[in-house]
């Protein structure tokens, strides 16, 4: 993954420019559709299995505390993924 694009997926998220840092993870998520996606992610520090009651919007209520829920369409646009699997597709 190129340098600029790092920083626009940081810059769409509200997050200010960062490095990969020491432990970066892949996180494969579940998308409308049944699709799995994979992004990087600087560190994770929890994995919580949520139930449909515990979401409000955009916040799920973790532990007592509000968290927030990052959607799929937020990460990755329906033409980015487009873009992104039919260059997949031709290597």
């Amino acid at each position: 993954m190129s340098a600029v694009w790092r920083r626009l997926r940081r810059a769409k998220l509200g997050l200010t420019p960062g490095s990969r840092g020491k432990r970066p993870c892949i996180v494969i998520v579940e998308a409308e559709g049944g699709r799995l996606l994979g992004f990087f992610a600087d560190r994770v520090s929890e994995i919580t299995v949520l139930r449909e009651r515990d979401f409000n919007g955009v916040t799920a209520r973790v532990n007592g505390r509000l968290r927030r829920v990052l959607h799929t369409a937020e990460i990755l646009s329906e033409e980015e993924f487009s873009q992104i699997r039919n260059a997949a597709l031709q290597s």
